[in-house]
């Protein structure tokens, strides 16, 4: 073949990997409020992070935050190192403090909104967090932690045949009633919620040392296209 006539040969396409759920800004704000702060717990005090979801528990609460983005690569990240970004589809353990500090490290206005999202390199038995503001680049490094994360298909899914209900409510209502059961003096004590339809109001109640009763109700709202 002719000089005139030969072709390169073709380059492999570079490797791409799906980030985590709005990488994770939001996502790991919201989990690391379920991770336990026992120390002897590790597993706990971490968050299961997988290409698509971040679970996070104390074994008392638990969370799932699962992505509603499409088509969103670790491509999209700014990546000045040419690291390759991404986890494996089981997903990674992270521990929850060094989840924390890259949280801070995050710009505080970013320019893109894709900079409002930790990208994730795995180095062996390391984790590297990494933030960019396209002028600075920082990695936040922390062992991976080992153990078995609790079952979360099991612990996040309806018993098969269970007779579900099901009510829409405003979060910060709901948030609300919580803060003023506690300032009612029940902060030691269980609410109790009850309500009859989904379009009916639903009482909580509650009661304090003194056995002072604590009553509110919080209208429902309609679920639109569902919470699902």
């Amino acid at each position: 073949m002719s000089p005139k006539t030969a072709t390169a040969p073709a380059k492999a396409a570079p490797k791409t990997t799906k980030l985590v759920p709005r990488l994770l800004s939001k996502a790991v704000a919201a989990a690391l409020m379920f991770v336990s702060r026992d120390q002897t717990r590790p597993v706990l005090r971490s968050v299961l992070v997988t290409p698509t979801q971040v679970f996070a528990t104390d074994s008392y609460r638990a969370v799932c935050i699962t992505s509603g983005e499409e088509g969103l690569t670790s491509l999209d990240f700014p990546n000045s190192e040419r690291r390759e970004l991404g986890i494996p589809e089981e997903g990674v353990m992270i521990d929850g403090q060094a989840l924390k500090l890259a949280l801070k490290r995050l710009p505080s206005r970013a320019m893109l909104p894709i900079l409002n999202r930790i990208a994730i390199a795995i180095d062996g038995a390391n984790v590297q967090l990494i933030t960019d503001d396209l002028d600075v680049q920082i990695t936040t490094t922390a062992r991976r932690c080992e153990g078995l994360f609790p079952d979360f298909e099991k612990i996040m899914t309806h018993e098969e045949g269970a007779e579900i209900h099901g009510i829409a409510v405003n979060p910060h209502f709901l948030k609300q009633v919580a803060e003023a059961a506690i300032k009612f003096g029940c902060g030691n004590s269980p609410i109790g919620i009850e309500f009859t339809d989904r379009m009916k109001p639903i009482h909580f109640y509650a009661k304090n040392d003194n056995q002072d009763k604590f009553h509110a109700i919080v209208m429902p709202v309609r679920p639109g296209e569902g919470w699902k």
